[in-house]
Protein backbone atom coordinates (compact mmCIF):
# COMPACT_ATOMS: atom_id res chain seq x y z
CA UNK A 1 0.00 0.00 0.00
CA UNK A 2 1.49 3.46 -0.55
CA UNK A 3 0.63 4.80 2.28
CA UNK A 4 -0.73 4.32 5.65
CA UNK A 5 -1.06 6.40 9.17
CA UNK A 6 0.01 5.78 12.82
CA UNK A 7 -1.13 8.93 15.19
CA UNK A 8 1.99 9.66 16.81
CA UNK A 9 2.46 12.35 19.78
CA UNK A 10 3.96 15.71 19.25
CA UNK A 11 6.83 15.74 21.30
CA UNK A 12 7.99 12.90 18.48
CA UNK A 13 8.10 15.72 16.23
CA UNK A 14 9.74 18.35 18.56
CA UNK A 15 12.30 16.05 18.92
CA UNK A 16 13.02 15.48 15.11
CA UNK A 17 13.92 19.22 15.10
CA UNK A 18 17.33 18.79 16.98
CA UNK A 19 18.65 17.25 13.49
CA UNK A 20 19.87 19.01 10.42
CA UNK A 21 17.88 16.37 8.52
CA UNK A 22 15.02 17.45 9.40
CA UNK A 23 13.11 19.81 6.96
CA UNK A 24 9.74 21.34 7.64
CA UNK A 25 7.33 22.51 5.64
CA UNK A 26 4.04 24.75 6.65
CA UNK A 27 1.84 28.10 5.68
CA UNK A 28 1.07 30.86 7.61
CA UNK A 29 -2.66 32.52 6.99
CA UNK A 30 -4.61 34.76 8.92
CA UNK A 31 -6.06 32.01 10.82
CA UNK A 32 -5.09 31.26 14.45
CA UNK A 33 -4.53 27.82 14.36
CA UNK A 34 -1.91 28.56 11.08
CA UNK A 35 0.90 29.51 14.01
CA UNK A 36 -0.10 26.85 16.26
CA UNK A 37 2.31 24.23 15.49
CA UNK A 38 5.07 27.02 14.49
CA UNK A 39 4.20 28.34 17.35
CA UNK A 40 4.62 25.37 20.09
CA UNK A 41 8.08 24.11 18.33
CA UNK A 42 9.59 27.84 19.00
CA UNK A 43 8.57 28.14 22.23
CA UNK A 44 10.36 24.67 22.96
CA UNK A 45 13.47 25.38 24.44
CA UNK A 46 15.45 22.84 22.58
CA UNK A 47 18.08 23.14 19.66
CA UNK A 48 16.20 24.24 16.58
CA UNK A 49 18.46 22.54 13.45
CA UNK A 50 15.89 21.88 11.50
CA UNK A 51 15.25 23.67 8.50
CA UNK A 52 11.78 25.64 7.62
CA UNK A 53 10.38 26.60 4.64
CA UNK A 54 7.19 28.65 4.97
CA UNK A 55 4.42 29.75 2.39
CA UNK A 56 2.31 32.57 2.19
CA UNK A 57 0.05 32.53 -0.22
CA UNK A 58 -1.10 35.73 -1.88
CA UNK A 59 -4.42 36.41 -3.44
CA UNK A 60 -3.72 38.87 -6.53
CA UNK A 61 -7.60 39.41 -6.74
CA UNK A 62 -10.65 39.58 -4.81
CA UNK A 63 -8.65 40.41 -1.85
CA UNK A 64 -10.62 41.11 1.60
CA UNK A 65 -8.63 43.45 3.07
CA UNK A 66 -8.60 42.86 6.31
CA UNK A 67 -7.64 38.98 6.30
CA UNK A 68 -4.75 40.20 4.17
CA UNK A 69 -3.82 42.32 7.09
CA UNK A 70 -3.82 39.77 9.40
CA UNK A 71 -2.13 37.38 7.50
CA UNK A 72 1.11 40.22 6.93
CA UNK A 73 1.04 40.41 10.89
CA UNK A 74 1.08 36.73 11.65
CA UNK A 75 4.05 36.42 8.99
CA UNK A 76 5.92 39.32 10.86
CA UNK A 77 5.37 37.30 14.29
CA UNK A 78 6.43 34.39 13.48
CA UNK A 79 9.89 35.71 11.31
CA UNK A 80 10.41 37.72 14.20
CA UNK A 81 10.47 33.91 16.69
CA UNK A 82 13.06 32.22 13.52
CA UNK A 83 14.89 35.26 13.91
CA UNK A 84 15.53 35.54 17.24
CA UNK A 85 16.12 31.70 18.04
CA UNK A 86 18.25 31.79 14.61
CA UNK A 87 16.50 28.76 12.60
CA UNK A 88 17.34 28.31 8.86
CA UNK A 89 14.04 29.17 7.51
CA UNK A 90 12.89 30.79 3.99
CA UNK A 91 9.53 32.06 3.59
CA UNK A 92 8.37 32.42 -0.06
CA UNK A 93 5.05 34.26 -0.69
CA UNK A 94 3.26 33.02 -3.45
CA UNK A 95 0.10 34.11 -5.58
CA UNK A 96 -2.84 31.81 -5.28
CA UNK A 97 -5.25 30.66 -6.68
CA UNK A 98 -4.44 33.19 -9.70
CA UNK A 99 -0.90 32.77 -10.89
CA UNK A 100 -0.39 29.63 -9.33
CA UNK A 101 1.84 27.02 -11.12
CA UNK A 102 2.21 23.42 -9.51
CA UNK A 103 5.01 22.79 -11.49
CA UNK A 104 7.21 25.65 -9.79
CA UNK A 105 6.28 24.18 -6.80
CA UNK A 106 7.10 20.81 -7.57
CA UNK A 107 10.42 21.32 -9.25
CA UNK A 108 11.45 23.67 -6.41
CA UNK A 109 10.93 21.57 -3.89
CA UNK A 110 12.49 18.09 -5.71
CA UNK A 111 15.31 20.55 -6.10
CA UNK A 112 15.71 20.94 -2.42
CA UNK A 113 14.99 17.14 -1.88
CA UNK A 114 17.82 15.81 -4.20
CA UNK A 115 20.31 18.66 -3.03
CA UNK A 116 19.75 18.11 0.48
CA UNK A 117 20.42 15.05 2.72
CA UNK A 118 16.91 15.16 4.42
CA UNK A 119 16.01 12.16 6.41
CA UNK A 120 12.68 13.48 7.97
CA UNK A 121 10.27 15.48 6.48
CA UNK A 122 7.33 16.99 8.61
CA UNK A 123 4.57 18.64 6.74
CA UNK A 124 2.11 20.96 8.88
CA UNK A 125 -1.22 20.67 6.65
CA UNK A 126 -3.17 23.02 8.31
CA UNK A 127 -2.85 26.34 6.38
CA UNK A 128 -1.69 24.47 3.10
CA UNK A 129 -4.45 24.99 0.14
CA UNK A 130 -5.62 20.86 -1.00
CA UNK A 131 -4.21 21.78 -4.50
CA UNK A 132 -0.87 23.16 -3.22
CA UNK A 133 -1.04 19.98 -0.22
CA UNK A 134 -1.03 17.63 -3.37
CA UNK A 135 1.60 19.16 -5.14
CA UNK A 136 3.78 18.81 -2.42
CA UNK A 137 3.00 15.31 -1.62
CA UNK A 138 3.38 14.46 -5.43
CA UNK A 139 7.14 15.70 -5.58
CA UNK A 140 7.75 13.84 -2.15
CA UNK A 141 6.38 10.80 -3.90
CA UNK A 142 8.63 11.56 -7.48
CA UNK A 143 11.62 11.67 -5.63
CA UNK A 144 10.79 8.70 -3.82
CA UNK A 145 9.98 6.50 -6.62
CA UNK A 146 13.11 7.75 -8.68
CA UNK A 147 15.59 7.48 -6.13
CA UNK A 148 14.13 4.64 -3.99
CA UNK A 149 14.75 6.73 -1.29
CA UNK A 150 12.29 6.38 1.67
CA UNK A 151 11.81 10.26 3.50
CA UNK A 152 10.30 9.47 6.90
CA UNK A 153 6.92 11.90 6.06
CA UNK A 154 5.12 13.44 9.45
CA UNK A 155 1.63 15.01 8.95
CA UNK A 156 0.52 18.10 11.44
CA UNK A 157 -2.74 19.21 11.69
CA UNK A 158 -4.25 21.40 14.06
CA UNK A 159 -8.36 21.43 13.92
CA UNK A 160 -9.64 25.21 14.72
CA UNK A 161 -12.08 25.99 17.71
CA UNK A 162 -14.91 26.61 15.54
CA UNK A 163 -15.70 27.30 11.62
CA UNK A 164 -16.98 29.91 10.15
CA UNK A 165 -21.02 29.85 9.89
CA UNK A 166 -20.91 30.71 6.04
CA UNK A 167 -19.92 28.53 3.15
CA UNK A 168 -17.50 29.41 1.01
CA UNK A 169 -16.88 27.31 -1.92
CA UNK A 170 -18.79 27.47 -4.79
CA UNK A 171 -19.32 26.49 -8.67
CA UNK A 172 -18.97 23.34 -9.87
CA UNK A 173 -16.96 20.17 -9.01
CA UNK A 174 -13.92 19.30 -11.00
CA UNK A 175 -10.76 16.58 -10.32
CA UNK A 176 -7.89 18.04 -9.11
CA UNK A 177 -5.64 15.96 -10.95
CA UNK A 178 -7.30 15.76 -14.82
CA UNK A 179 -8.84 19.05 -14.07
CA UNK A 180 -11.88 18.13 -15.96
CA UNK A 181 -15.64 18.95 -14.86
CA UNK A 182 -17.36 16.70 -13.24
CA UNK A 183 -20.38 16.20 -15.33
CA UNK A 184 -17.79 16.27 -18.58
CA UNK A 185 -16.03 13.31 -16.90
CA UNK A 186 -19.72 11.56 -16.42
CA UNK A 187 -19.90 11.17 -19.66
CA UNK A 188 -16.56 9.20 -20.78
CA UNK A 189 -16.05 7.54 -17.88
CA UNK A 190 -18.97 4.97 -17.87
CA UNK A 191 -18.35 3.06 -14.61
CA UNK A 192 -17.48 4.62 -11.71
CA UNK A 193 -17.10 3.21 -8.03
CA UNK A 194 -17.35 6.54 -5.59
CA UNK A 195 -15.75 7.07 -2.12
CA UNK A 196 -17.38 10.08 -0.31
CA UNK A 197 -16.70 11.45 3.29
CA UNK A 198 -19.10 15.00 3.76
CA UNK A 199 -17.65 18.36 4.65
CA UNK A 200 -19.13 20.72 7.14
CA UNK A 201 -21.43 22.61 4.76
CA UNK A 202 -23.01 20.48 2.42
CA UNK A 203 -23.14 22.06 -0.64
CA UNK A 204 -20.17 19.76 -2.45
CA UNK A 205 -22.77 16.96 -1.80
CA UNK A 206 -25.56 18.48 -3.24
CA UNK A 207 -23.99 19.65 -6.20
CA UNK A 208 -21.91 15.87 -6.62
CA UNK A 209 -25.58 14.47 -6.05
CA UNK A 210 -27.54 16.81 -8.75
CA UNK A 211 -24.12 15.94 -11.17
CA UNK A 212 -24.85 12.13 -10.69
CA UNK A 213 -28.51 12.46 -11.50
CA UNK A 214 -27.94 14.37 -14.93
CA UNK A 215 -25.46 12.07 -16.43
CA UNK A 216 -25.79 8.19 -17.50
CA UNK A 217 -22.27 6.66 -15.91
CA UNK A 218 -23.37 3.82 -14.41
CA UNK A 219 -22.31 3.77 -10.52
CA UNK A 220 -20.56 0.55 -9.66
CA UNK A 221 -20.11 1.00 -5.83
CA UNK A 222 -20.75 4.23 -3.58
CA UNK A 223 -18.76 4.11 -0.06
CA UNK A 224 -20.12 6.54 2.46
CA UNK A 225 -18.30 7.38 5.34
CA UNK A 226 -20.14 9.71 7.96
CA UNK A 227 -17.90 11.36 10.38
CA UNK A 228 -18.83 11.20 13.99
CA UNK A 229 -15.64 12.49 15.16
CA UNK A 230 -15.02 12.02 18.86
CA UNK A 231 -13.11 14.91 19.30
CA UNK A 232 -15.63 17.39 17.94
CA UNK A 233 -19.07 15.28 18.02
CA UNK A 234 -20.66 18.75 17.77
CA UNK A 235 -19.25 19.45 14.26
CA UNK A 236 -20.00 16.42 13.58
CA UNK A 237 -23.29 16.20 14.15
CA UNK A 238 -23.70 19.71 12.12
CA UNK A 239 -22.14 17.98 8.91
CA UNK A 240 -25.53 15.34 9.39
CA UNK A 241 -27.73 18.65 9.73
CA UNK A 242 -26.16 20.47 6.85
CA UNK A 243 -26.66 17.37 4.48
CA UNK A 244 -29.99 15.60 6.38
CA UNK A 245 -30.82 13.26 3.56
CA UNK A 246 -27.74 12.19 2.48
CA UNK A 247 -27.72 8.73 3.82
CA UNK A 248 -31.54 8.12 2.99
CA UNK A 249 -30.67 9.52 -0.92
CA UNK A 250 -27.21 7.56 -1.38
CA UNK A 251 -29.02 4.58 -0.04
CA UNK A 252 -32.35 5.13 -2.68
CA UNK A 253 -30.17 6.07 -5.78
CA UNK A 254 -27.42 3.48 -5.83
CA UNK A 255 -28.24 -0.20 -5.21
CA UNK A 256 -24.44 -1.10 -4.43
CA UNK A 257 -24.14 1.88 -1.14
CA UNK A 258 -22.49 1.26 1.91
CA UNK A 259 -22.55 3.55 4.44
CA UNK A 260 -19.47 3.20 7.48
CA UNK A 261 -19.42 5.78 10.89
CA UNK A 262 -16.08 6.77 11.60
CA UNK A 263 -15.19 8.72 15.32
CA UNK A 264 -11.91 9.99 14.32
CA UNK A 265 -9.73 11.73 11.62
CA UNK A 266 -7.24 8.68 12.06
CA UNK A 267 -10.05 6.04 11.57
CA UNK A 268 -11.22 7.93 8.45
CA UNK A 269 -7.79 7.78 6.91
CA UNK A 270 -7.41 4.37 7.32
CA UNK A 271 -10.71 3.59 6.41
CA UNK A 272 -10.45 5.43 3.22
CA UNK A 273 -7.41 3.28 2.30
CA UNK A 274 -8.71 -0.08 3.37
CA UNK A 275 -11.64 0.47 0.89
CA UNK A 276 -9.60 1.48 -1.87
CA UNK A 277 -7.20 -1.61 -1.32
CA UNK A 278 -9.97 -4.00 -1.39
CA UNK A 279 -11.83 -2.61 -4.51
CA UNK A 280 -11.77 -4.93 -6.80
CA UNK A 281 -11.92 -2.80 -10.14
CA UNK A 282 -11.48 -3.63 -14.13
CA UNK A 283 -9.28 -1.82 -16.26
CA UNK A 284 -12.60 -0.30 -17.55
CA UNK A 285 -13.99 0.94 -14.47
CA UNK A 286 -12.59 4.09 -12.20
CA UNK A 287 -12.46 5.19 -8.88
CA UNK A 288 -13.65 8.71 -8.09
CA UNK A 289 -12.61 10.11 -4.49
CA UNK A 290 -14.89 13.25 -2.58
CA UNK A 291 -13.08 13.86 0.26
CA UNK A 292 -14.88 17.26 0.99
CA UNK A 293 -14.19 16.68 5.08
CA UNK A 294 -10.97 17.67 6.93
CA UNK A 295 -7.68 18.29 5.23
CA UNK A 296 -5.96 14.88 6.79
CA UNK A 297 -8.68 13.33 4.53
CA UNK A 298 -7.36 14.85 1.63
CA UNK A 299 -3.77 13.42 2.66
CA UNK A 300 -4.99 9.50 2.80
CA UNK A 301 -7.42 10.17 -0.63
CA UNK A 302 -4.13 11.44 -2.40
CA UNK A 303 -2.44 8.08 -1.26
CA UNK A 304 -5.51 6.38 -2.22
CA UNK A 305 -5.59 7.82 -5.64
CA UNK A 306 -1.63 7.13 -5.71
CA UNK A 307 -2.31 3.39 -5.47
CA UNK A 308 -4.96 3.02 -8.03
CA UNK A 309 -2.96 4.72 -10.45
CA UNK A 310 -0.17 3.21 -9.89
CA UNK A 311 -2.27 -0.28 -10.58
CA UNK A 312 -3.24 0.67 -13.86
CA UNK A 313 -6.90 1.85 -12.62
CA UNK A 314 -7.86 5.17 -13.87
CA UNK A 315 -8.71 7.50 -10.12
CA UNK A 316 -9.09 10.96 -9.31
CA UNK A 317 -9.98 13.36 -6.29
CA UNK A 318 -13.26 15.94 -6.44
CA UNK A 319 -13.06 19.53 -5.10
CA UNK A 320 -15.03 22.54 -5.86
CA UNK A 321 -14.19 24.35 -8.75
CA UNK A 322 -13.86 28.07 -6.96
CA UNK A 323 -13.68 29.23 -3.79
CA UNK A 324 -14.24 32.47 -1.82
CA UNK A 325 -13.65 33.48 1.55
CA UNK A 326 -15.18 36.37 2.48
CA UNK A 327 -14.84 36.42 6.48
CA UNK A 328 -12.18 34.12 9.09
CA UNK A 329 -12.63 30.73 7.44
CA UNK A 330 -12.10 29.54 11.23
CA UNK A 331 -11.89 30.58 14.65
CA UNK A 332 -9.52 29.83 17.25
CA UNK A 333 -7.47 26.86 17.80
CA UNK A 334 -8.68 23.42 18.56
CA UNK A 335 -6.42 20.55 18.78
CA UNK A 336 -3.26 19.29 16.95
CA UNK A 337 -2.89 16.04 15.41
CA UNK A 338 -0.04 14.13 14.19
CA UNK A 339 0.74 11.25 12.23
CA UNK A 340 3.83 9.37 10.84
CA UNK A 341 2.91 8.70 7.18
CA UNK A 342 4.25 4.82 6.29
CA UNK A 343 5.22 4.83 2.33
CA UNK A 344 6.22 2.53 -0.05
CA UNK A 345 9.22 3.74 -2.13
CA UNK A 346 8.92 0.99 -4.85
Amino acid sequence: MQGSFIEIPIKTITSLMESKGTLVISSINYEERSLTFLNSLLSNRNQLLAKFILFVFRSLQDNVYPLEIKKDWNTHCVENWLKERGVNYKIQKIPYPMGFYKERIKSNLQFLLQESDFSDIVLDITAIPRTVLFSILESIRQIQKERKTIHNLYLVYTTPLKYSIYPHEIGSLETYFSKSPLHELLHYIKTINLIIVPGIYGNEINVLIEDLKKNSAKIQNVYLLIPMYKHDLFTSIKILKMSPNIITTILSLFDNSRVYYCFSFHHTMGMLLDIVKKLIINRDEGCLIAPFNAKPIAVSAFYAYTYLTEKGVWSDVLRMSSVQYSSFYSIGTGEMFCWKVNVDGG
